[in-house]
């Protein structure tokens, strides 16, 4: 027997390494039989000139191993099925740039049954590894956004502090005179000093 579920969304545009993101929510019933599956990620590449006609390879990891990859361009969409009570990232690769990552933790502690949510995002191109010299190395490792649930709002939404301090750690080298500014700068946004 089928049962409706009620899905929530939250669209997310999470834009080159600057990471603004913007959220919309609205509830839509469909049928999903799976009680194990919470969220659905529906994304994309933005379709621009430069990325015209290129290819992506979209992973879905989960510790530390490819469950699910797919092949789309630029302007078409990608969907993975992610369960909930998991952590799990959705990569965006493309010969010759820095891969873009995107951390989702599905766990909902107010989780009722027939809940199920999905996100929407739309990222730029990869920036290519000549770009990618003048931002700082060790903060394009980090993920672009972090998505996790949030009672208050009971939906999905993305870390804004995190997104704003991994975007001041990616551009420390281009605001700061010298490399050991740079440094410390970067410490101050990381919060290890």
């Amino acid at each position: 027997m089928k049962t409706k579920t009620i899905i929530k969304t939250m669209a997310i545009g999470a834009f080159a390494f600057v990471c603004n993101i913007m959220y919309s929510t609205s509830i839509t019933k469909i049928n999903l039989n799976d009680d194990t599956l919470c969220l659905k990620i529906n994304g994309k590449v933005s379709k621009t000139k430069e990325s015209a006609g290129h290819s992506y390879t979209v992973q879905l990891i989960q510790n530390d191993k490819v469950v699910s990859s797919q092949i789309v361009k630029a302007g078409k969409n990608f969907n993975f099925f992610l369960n909930r009570n998991a952590w799990y990232g959705v990569k965006i690769n493309k010969n010759d740039c820095v891969s873009k990552m995107i951390s989702i933790n599905t766990n909902i502690p107010t989780y009722q049954e027939l809940e199920k949510f999905m996100v929407s995002f739309e990222v730029e191109e990869p920036i290519s590894n000549n770009e990618a010299q003048y931002l700082d190395t060790e903060a394009l490792d980090f993920p672009l956004a972090i998505l996790s649930y949030y009672d208050k709002v009971e939906n999905f939404e993305g870390n804004d502090i995190y997104a704003m301090n991994i975007k001041k750690a990616l551009l420390v080298r281009l605001n700061a005179p010298t490399k050991d500014m740079a440094m410390a700068e970067k410490e101050v946004v990381l919060g290890k000093r």
